[in-house]
């Protein structure tokens, strides 16, 4: 298996991933969405300059380099990418990943379990929640919490700011929180679970520019070595040969960013997903077979571009368009609104952040498709897991 391949198939099967996660909103899938589409953020313009490139020997150099710094972005990352492609023998070792240090050279926290000693530097019984998302991953349920908790050393420091802690619980096996949004949400995180969720296991990641001064970050810095953290460089900008292999990648990048806007709760549209998941069918093989030919290529480039604005459709090819034109302008597609309530409407996820709660609804008819339901300035909110449901009061 070449480099080169092995990045084609990874788009191909990215496209073939969101298409499967979105297809049913009894089985719509957000995180995977998201973390699938995020990968071509940064990575499509290298495997499109890799593609391109004039000889043999030079696409597979550009798309080896591609390729390790593709997979380079910790354990998740490298576990799909060998998931979903033929990289043996074309990825170094993984290495091994300690504690890491910002540009200023101070060590940063990494993610551990709530009951990792977090208590030392922070007044865990005194956190305050900020944002709250309970959401179905296929049939398991899943949450994940903003919150913040206030530094043992303000009065050390001369502030009193608290640092912000986000949790997640990949599983939660029951949940019943009831509480008064116009107030402050107070909670005791101190044994390492969160009081009115039941999970076997929860993890934290903290972000404070201050962890590196107190104990646990000066035990971390005694361990890491001294300066910034290296990384691997970035594989571009990259060079495109020819107008229309640029607008090829433009638009891959294009509609992988509308379709991680999903991460935006609110902006969740899944018809948008499940066509520009159409649009792109294939995209990975079709670049490949573009940025091979001797002759013709931009012609060839040229046709492919135009076909994928075709399989948008007079909604979406026209919008495509526009977003080639000008990307400046952010415009949603123009798509048909939300279907209406039906009785059979089952609960997918609902999050709040300050009053404002979102909830998302999987209804009829087939196949089943999510609609997105804002309420503003609640009073009440209360979510329980058994069954899944959720009730809003003024």
């Amino acid at each position: 298996m070449s480099a080169l391949r092995a990045l084609g198939d990874l788009l191909d099967g990215s496209v073939e991933q969101i298409a499967r996660a979105a297809a049913d909103g009894r089985t719509f899938d957000r995180e995977t969405i998201r973390l699938v589409s995020d990968v071509w953020d940064n990575n499509t313009q290298p495997f499109v300059a890799a593609a391109s490139a004039r000889t043999p020997w030079g696409r597979e150099q550009r798309a080896r380099r591609a390729l390790v710094w593709l997979a380079d972005h910790g354990a998740q990352r490298r576990a799909w990418v060998e998931a979903h492609a033929d990289v043996a023998g074309l990825l170094p070792p993984p290495a091994e990943r300690g504690f890491a240090r910002d540009y200023l050279g101070h060590v940063l926290p990494n993610e551990l379990p709530l009951g990792s000693g977090w208590d030392e530097d922070y007044e865990l019984g005194h956190a305050e929640l900020r944002h709250l998302l309970v959401e179905r991953r296929g049939r398991r349920l899943e949450a994940r919490l903003e919150v913040t908790v206030p530094r043992r050393f303000a009065a050390v420091t001369g502030t009193q700011t608290a640092a912000s802690m986000y949790l997640t619980v990949p599983e939660v096996d029951g949940i019943d929180f009831s509480c008064d949004l116009r107030g402050p949400v107070r909670l005791d995180l101190t044994d390492g679970s969160i009081p009115w969720l039941r999970a076997g296991q929860v993890t934290a990641y903290l972000r404070d520019d201050l962890w590196h001064l107190w104990t646990a970050g000066r035990a971390a810095d005694a361990l890491t070595p001294p300066g910034p953290t290296p990384y691997r460089p970035y594989p571009g900008p990259a060079r495109l040969h020819g107008d229309a292999m640029a607008t090829a990648a433009k638009l891959v990048q294009i509609v992988m960013l509308e379709i991680r806007s999903v991460r935006f709760s609110p902006r969740v549209k899944q018809e948008a997903v499940v066509r520009l998941a159409e649009v792109l069918s294939g995209a990975g093989t079709d670049l490949l077979d573009v940025g091979r030919r001797a002759r013709g290529r931009e012609r060839a480039a040229r046709g492919l571009v135009a076909e994928w604005i075709r399989r948008g459709g007079p909604e979406l090819g026209p919008w495509l368009q526009e977003r080639l034109a000008d990307t400046t302008r952010w415009r949603n597609p123009p798509l048909p609104a939300d279907r209406p309530p039906s009785p059979e409407d089952e609960l997918r996820m609902v999050g709040f952040r300050d009053r404002d709660v979102t909830v998302h609804l999987a209804g009829p008819p087939e196949p089943w498709r999510l609609r997105v339901v804002a309420h503003r300035e609640v009073g009440r909110l209360r979510v329980t897991a058994e069954p899944f449901a959720v009730r809003v009061g003024d």
